[in-house]
């Protein structure tokens, strides 16, 4: 089954999650990077299953597993039609939508305030146009890959 328009993609990190203090997309296929929506979960290192430490400027503080993270700071790799598309349109949940110029490795990313420990992500795809364009996208935290989205079609 290919990437559709309007979608919800669930991308659990592999292992029991990674660490990090952002999150990326970057695509693996020459095309145009847009999302609409995303949501990142925090989990648990396997020594710990009721919370997790994170570091921030401001200090240390507890963060359970399953807590949804707000997002800050998004930028992408390029301004697509003079910036009409900004990065921060992914936080519009459906309302609009990122895009980027066309090609391979395209990004988008955005900060947590703070390292934590990830254990899934979830990517609205654009719902008007272009569902293959989420086909084959690498999500990572900090450095680490936590996953892909699913292959499948690629057009537009």
């Amino acid at each position: 089954m290919g990437t559709r328009n309007g979608q919800w993609y669930t991308v659990t990190c592999a292992g029991n999650g990674v660490t990090g203090d952002r999150i990326e997309l970057r695509t693996t296929q020459s095309t145009y990077l847009s999302i609409s929506g995303i949501e990142v979960w925090t989990g648990a290192p396997i020594s710990s299953s009721s919370s997790t430490t994170t570091t921030t400027s401001s200090g240390e503080y507890t963060t359970k597993p399953g807590t949804k993270l707000k997002l800050q700071r998004a930028s992408q790799s390029s301004p697509y039609g003079n910036n009409s598309f900004p990065a921060t349109n992914a936080f519009g949940n459906g309302r609009t939508f990122t895009h980027t110029n066309a090609g391979v490795g395209m990004w988008w990313k955005a900060h947590f305030g703070g390292k934590y420990w990830i254990s899934r992500v979830k990517v609205l795809n654009r719902h008007n146009c272009c569902g293959g364009r989420l086909a084959d996208v690498k999500i990572f935290i900090g450095d680490e890959e936590c996953g892909q989205i699913e292959k499948g079609t690629r057009n537009g």
